[in-house]
């Protein structure tokens, strides 16, 4: 596909490159060809925490997935170059298969020695997987760009990221990618 690079709804300016992630149908089963999601976020240096870069849908973040679809909460140019958080720096990200969301009326149900060996196994950086959604589970839900409590709203975790690098994800901070039920739209949150 023709190479997309979004625009701050606030700003009007190209978002930063973050990232980018390759995802193959080894490491992820369910897709039927090879995708790379790239993820661009308005930088807020100048403004921090005025620009809502946490909200999937405001449009102050993107997630490209190609081959995909052009994500109609976010304007876009046909551009290869923009601004970038910086050098180059390779890292590799685990797939990761983890146990199932838990609801978050169920997680006060549990046995503290079963609640933290749960944590154990789904907080960490990695592609695919299950989020820590320790503020309450949140979803986005692409056909009503929204988000959701509930964890079977169709949006498949791609990676999960804590706050390290160049992103500021606050003291505790995530940030989740997600790819849509048909594999062809993406978007990014992140809490703390």
């Amino acid at each position: 596909d023709n190479p997309l690079w979004p625009l701050s709804r606030q700003t009007g300016e190209q978002m930063e490159f973050i990232a980018q992630f390759a995802l193959h149908p080894d490491d992820f089963p369910w897709l039927e060809e090879p995708k790379v999601a790239y993820l661009f976020v308005t930088n807020d240096e100048f403004d921090p925490g005025g620009i809502e870069i946490w909200e999937p849908f405001a449009g102050e973040n993107a997630v490209i997935v190609q081959p995909g679809d052009r994500p109609g909460w976010v304007e876009v140019i046909e551009s290869a170059t923009g601004p970038t958080v910086g050098e180059g720096i390779g890292a590799r990200l685990t797939p990761s298969m983890d146990p199932s969301v838990i609801p978050d009326h169920r997680k006060s149900e549990l046995d503290r020695a079963v609640y933290d060996r749960y944590i154990s196994l789904i907080d960490y950086d990695k592609l695919g997987g299950t989020p820590n959604f320790f503020q309450g589970v949140e979803m986005p839900v692409f056909e009503d760009r929204s988000t959701s409590r509930d964890p079977q709203s169709g949006a498949i975790p791609i990676f999960v990221t804590r706050s390290a690098g160049t992103l500021n994800l606050g003291d505790a901070g995530r940030g989740v990618a997600f790819l849509s039920a048909d594999h062809r739209l993406g978007a990014y949150l992140w809490f703390n």
